[in-house]
């Protein structure tokens, strides 16, 4: 089933709720656990044991929360970065000299240029880009692995609506990724213990694949009064 939005009723209220889910690395609840829990609105129907809320979104006026929030995921979710951009911005010797995440260049023909992982050789990065800093960006935000175009994905509108400070910086039209990319995405945070979040669905072997690992993939909700 794939993570997306669901609107529930309080049981004991007429309040009514959005909830964004999505699955996040299990290691970065682990290192952080107020991702764990937050929000503090558990009663609602939907068992919540489940899940684990997310204090991602923003309910009501106050700025400073929101603000909060905005820099905790800006500092959070770091961007995937491709081998030809690992190589180009990052290594000090354009990948001439091996080192931790990469043994070597990309291919010269530029077929691995975008690659985020390949076994063996990269390892994949995340790195904080000016879309990360709170103080050179205003509207700063943290990386959201987003479907590619063509797909159902909602995650544009949500994030918007609930004011989360999430976006996803695919090559695609629509800002997302294809799905060889996502793949290699989630191998690369699991290779170099990443924060990531972003949209996935069970069942399905990638899924299966980081069960018992540190990168499990764990169910996070953002809570948001409508």
């Amino acid at each position: 089933m794939p993570f997306n939005l669901r609107s529930s009723k309080k049981a004991k209220s007429d309040r009514v709720f959005l909830i964004l889910c999505a699955p996040v690395t299990k290691s970065s609840i682990q290192r952080d656990p107020s991702l764990d829990y937050y929000t503090g609105y558990q009663d609602i129907t939907e068992d919540t044991n489940t899940f684990n809320t997310f204090d991602i979104g923003h309910d009501g006026d106050d700025d400073v929360q929101r603000n909060k929030n905005r820099q905790k995921l800006a500092k959070r979710f770091k961007r995937p970065t491709t081998w030809r951009d690992y190589c180009t911005l990052v290594s000090t010797n354009n990948c001439s000299i091996p080192d931790e995440i990469v043994d070597r260049a990309p291919a010269e023909d530029g077929s691995e240029n975008g690659r985020y992982f390949v076994e063996g050789s990269y390892t994949g990065h995340f790195r904080a880009t000016d879309k990360n800093n709170c103080t050179k960006t205003k509207n700063c935000t943290g990386h959201f692995m987003d479907f590619p175009c063509g797909w159902s994905s909602y995650f544009r509108q949500q994030a918007y609506h609930l004011d989360i400070a999430l976006e996803s910086n695919g090559n695609d039209v629509s800002g997302g990724y294809a799905y060889s990319e996502m793949v290699e995405i989630w191998k690369a945070a699991n290779a170099t213990s990443s924060d990531l979040i972003g949209q996935w669905w069970t069942p399905d072997a990638t899924f299966t694949s980081f069960i018992g690992t540190d990168s499990e993939l764990s169910k996070v909700i953002s809570i948001s009064r409508e």
